[in-house]
């Protein structure tokens, strides 16, 4: 049985420029009115740290439209998940633009007694932004999928009451923040961790449900599309910098794809969905959620996302969430 659970990561580019209109508002107006046509799930991992600092400072205007706009999420019943780019909270505004603070890029690098810090800030935002002083995301995201060394940040996030990580994505490699998920487990749809987010256990603090991954050669992963989007978010120099300490990830024959409903074309969703029917029809019985992946500032083509929903319906593949996920896990007794 597999059941696909959208996720689509609520934020401008990562190094703080962009429009909250443009890069956020816009494209989540449309995906709102797209899932709501087609009665599915969608979960939105809001992120708090730069909506925070923009609404202290007054930087954009729309912030008014972002606070209305995360209400009407709730309002559509549309689950919000937690995201944090702890870099944000340090930052200052000089001549219009956003100087990062990267020494807090990590935050599992951090004291255990300042993870807990900053996630109880990000959770108390989140709650001031939904209006619910008791709410409490069920599921997180850690910024750049840094969920890397985990013990510490498992802890923080289990005590404040959250239940599920999704940041791993198998396969994933990165030389400069020394993010290794190489060794996630390869048949696992999901799993409880504790010290490593990585390595199962039983009696773990947290659920790990992965975005899904398909290792493809590299040569195909390095594609027009994708440079292209990493130009929009950095600067040339900076774009520059960023391939160079790219290269270690990419010297391997196959790296990871995630199933991105943002970036990929129709025919790649529609080959991924295909390929997990078959997988699925070997063990009909058993629970497979699939997390798919986008970006709200990546532009993303309304028309393939209108048409692979409905190839989802026509398949009978249900869109949930994390909620729903839990809550069959646990009737599973897992």
């Amino acid at each position: 049985m597999i059941e696909f659970i959208f996720t689509v990561d609520y934020e401008i580019y990562g190094n703080g420029s962009g429009s909250l209109e443009e890069l956020i508002f816009n494209p989540s107006e449309s995906l709102i009115n797209i899932f709501s046509k087609n009665e599915a799930d969608l979960v939105f991992f809001i992120e708090v740290a730069e909506l925070e600092m923009i609404e202290a400072t007054g930087s954009d205007p729309a912030i008014r439209l972002i606070k209305n706009q995360i209400k009407q999420i709730c309002q559509n019943n549309f689950e919000i998940g937690l995201h944090i780019h702890p870099q944000w909270y340090k930052a200052r505004l000089k001549n219009g633009q956003w100087i990062l603070n990267y020494d807090e890029y990590n935050l599992c690098l951090l004291s255990e007694d300042r993870i807990n810090q900053l996630v109880n800030r990000a959770i108390s935002y989140l709650r001031y932004l939904v209006e619910d002083s008791s709410f409490t995301p069920i599921a997180y995201r850690a910024g750049n999928w840094l969920m890397t060394p985990t013990e510490k940040m498992g802890r923080v996030l289990a005590t404040l009451g959250i239940k599920i990580d999704s940041s791993v994505f198998k396969g994933g490699y990165q030389h400069s923040t020394g993010l290794d998920y190489r060794q996630a487990p390869p048949d696992l749809f999901y799993w409880k961790f504790s010290k490593n987010v990585i390595q199962p256990d039983p009696n773990g603090v947290l659920l790990e449900i992965p975005i899904y991954t398909k290792m493809i050669p590299t040569w195909k992963f390095i594609s027009r599309k994708r440079i292209g989007m990493e130009k929009k978010a950095v600067t040339s120099n900076s774009l520059k910098n960023k391939m160079a300490t790219r290269i270690h990830d990419f010297l391997r024959f196959k790296v990871p794809m995630k199933f991105d409903f943002c970036r990929l074309r129709y025919d790649e969703l529609k080959s991924l969905t295909d390929e997990l029917i078959k997988i699925d029809a070997l063990t009909p019985a058993k629970y497979k959620p699939i997390v798919l992946i986008g970006h709200t500032k990546d532009s993303p083509d309304y028309d393939i996302i209108t048409r692979f929903l409905y190839y989802l319906n026509k398949k009978n593949i249900r869109c949930s969430s994390f909620n729903v996920a839990l809550k069959e896990l646990g009737r599973r007794k897992i």
